[in-house]
């Protein structure tokens, strides 16, 4: 609603003088909303890494802001921010079967589906209708977390 969550938790994690580096993850929200939350992040004056899924930045950096497109670069952008090192782990071949992912909320959900739709070379489900992220050759992934089950009310 408006990014009042995202904002109260900059605004604390700004207060926090035990966070050095902090790390934003979203799913897209509209433009407005978007643009006041990465306010919010320079604001801070920490280093913040943000990603909203779907959403293409048009720079990489925006002062102390840091875009990424998917939660591995977020996590290796962070990682690098904190002078921590990353490990990275190779996605497996699918060689029989599906993937079917269950997720309760829409953020690991779109990342899951854009992930594996280019492992597999087949396209995500933009609509999402009834949560479903991706539909395609047997493999699935739905957001459980998507308004037609939670009739707009909050996942607990």
């Amino acid at each position: 609603m408006g990014g009042i969550s995202a904002l109260t938790a900059l605004e604390m994690l700004s207060a926090d003088e035990k966070s050095e580096v902090l790390a934003f993850v979203s799913k897209p929200p509209a433009e407005a909303v978007r643009l006041k939350i990465v306010n919010a992040m320079k604001a801070t004056g920490k280093p913040t890494v943000a990603l909203f899924l779907g959403y293409t930045p048009a720079v990489a950096r925006d002062e102390n802001v840091w875009f990424a497109s998917s939660l591995d670069e977020a996590a290796r952008l962070a990682c690098l921010l904190s002078r921590v090192t990353a490990r990275r782990n190779a996605i497996a071949p699918v060689s029989s079967g599906f993937i079917c992912g269950l997720y309760t909320g829409g953020t690991l959900a779109a990342e899951a589906a854009g992930l594996l739709a280019g492992h597999l070379g087949v396209e995500a489900d933009d609509t999402h209708q009834h949560g479903m992220m991706l539909d395609a050759d047997g493999h699935q992934i739905l957001d459980l977390g998507d308004d037609f089950y939670t009739v707009g009310r909050p996942i607990r």
